[in-house]
C-alpha cells in the first residue's frame, strides 16, 4: 500500500503560559461640553502562570499615557492597583500603555478611556425649563388610569394604586 500523505504535529503545552489581566480595562470619565472633568479610576494588575497567580511588577516611568493623564500605584508587590487620573486638559479619549513585568517576561496591557461629554444646553427652546407632578388613583398597577389628573396627592383606598 502506498503512503498518501504525511504530516507532523507540534503540540504546545500552555499550562505554564503567562497571562496578565487588568480588573478594569476601560473607563469613561464624566466631561463638560469640551473636556474631561478632573477625576480618577482604578484597575488592579493580576499576573498568572497557568492557573497560579504570580507577582506582577509595574514601573511607572515605563507607562505611556496621553498628556493630562497620570498613573500612580500602590505598594502591593503581587497585584498592584493603579490609579489613572485625568485633568481638565484632556479633550479626547485615549489609551494608557502599561508594561507589566513577570520575571524576565514583559506583557504590555492597554487601558482605554473615554469622555462622556455633556450637551451644549442653554439654547432657546431647548432643555427642561419646569416640571409638574400629577397624581391619579388607578385600579391596576399596570394599566394607566383614564380619569382626571391632579397636582395634589389623593387618598388611595385599599387595593388601589397611586399613579404619578
Amino acid at each position: 500500500m502506498a503512503q498518501k500523505a504525511a504530516d507532523q504535529v507540534t503540540i504546545v503545552d500552555v499550562t505554564d503560559a503567562y497571562s496578565v489581566i487588568l480588573t478594569s480595562e476601560a473607563y469613561t470619565f464624566p466631561g463638560t461640553t469640551s473636556a474631561a472633568k478632573a477625576g480618577s479610576t482604578t484597575t488592579q494588575v493580576v499576573a498568572m502562570l497557568g492557573a497560579d497567580q504570580v507577582a506582577a511588577t509595574v514601573t511607572l516611568s515605563e507607562i505611556t499615557a496621553p498628556s493630562g493623564v497620570t498613573v500612580t500605584k500602590d505598594t502591593d508587590a503581587t497585584a498592584p492597583t493603579l490609579t489613572i487620573s485625568v485633568s481638565t486638559s484632556v479633550t479626547a479619549p485615549g489609551n494608557v500603555k502599561i508594561p507589566v513585568h513577570i520575571g524576565d517576561v514583559t506583557i504590555v496591557k492597554t487601558f482605554s478611556f473615554g469622555i462622556a461629554f455633556t450637551g451644549q444646553g442653554g439654547a432657546a427652546g431647548k432643555g427642561i425649563s419646569s416640571t409638574k407632578v400629577e397624581y391619579q388613583v388607578g385600579t391596576t398597577g399596570t394599566d394607566a388610569p383614564t380619569g382626571a389628573w391632579t397636582t395634589t396627592i389623593p387618598t388611595v383606598p385599599a387595593a388601589k394604586y397611586l399613579w404619578t
